[in-house]
């Protein structure tokens, strides 16, 4: 299912499907990387359905999510870069261990996060923990408004909710549901 939040297309990872046998090997600068990614502890898995061939990375432990990464060309004659999914450029090629190392930096804190603790509840509601909770609700951060923001109810029936702090959304939604029924 792809949606988008912000800006930025969410893909489902499908991490078991297998390369199809005419397309089985990854250029050798993806090579590289997929080889100083695993160095690092990180997973990674082919890619060979879209145009370019690219390198899904991800942590084992949270195969839900990660980044896609592809080789592509530069803006001058020979040049090629290591460039991530949203665009950013990673690396220039064939310097693999910056975009491995980039590439930690990017998903470091978002494992780290889905890795930790419980939160106890004397601490705020987070926005992971709201979307854990409630996984069929979609939320989202209103970048011109500065609130967060969900779509409560299914198809055509549904109703829009704001807050400031993820706590209070929390609060909305439970509202919003309750007259929902």
């Amino acid at each position: 299912m792809t949606r988008t939040q912000t800006g930025v297309e969410v893909r489902k990872a499908q991490l078991n499907d297998a390369a199809p046998r005419s397309q089985a090997r990854l250029p050798s600068g993806l090579v590289r990387l997929d080889e100083e990614l695993r160095r690092l502890g990180w997973a990674t898995s082919p890619r060979f359905g879209d145009s370019l061939p690219s390198l899904l990375v991800y942590c084992a432990q949270t195969p839900h999510f990660g980044e896609t990464v592809t080789v592509r060309p530069g803006t001058r004659p020979g040049q090629w870069w290591y460039v991530a999914s949203g665009g950013e450029r990673l690396a220039d090629y064939p310097d693999a261990a910056l975009a491995a190392a980039r590439l930690t930096s990017t998903l470091l804190p978002w494992v780290r996060a889905a890795l930790g603790h419980p939160p106890s509840p004397s601490q705020p509601l987070t926005i992971f923990e709201l979307r854990r909770r409630l996984p069929d609700v979609p939320c989202w951060w209103g970048h011109r408004t500065r609130e967060w923001w969900a779509m409560v109810g299914e198809g055509d029936d549904f109703r829009l909710v704001h807050a400031a702090t993820v706590d209070d959304l929390a609060r909305a939604i439970a509202t919003a549901q309750q007259r929902h029924r």
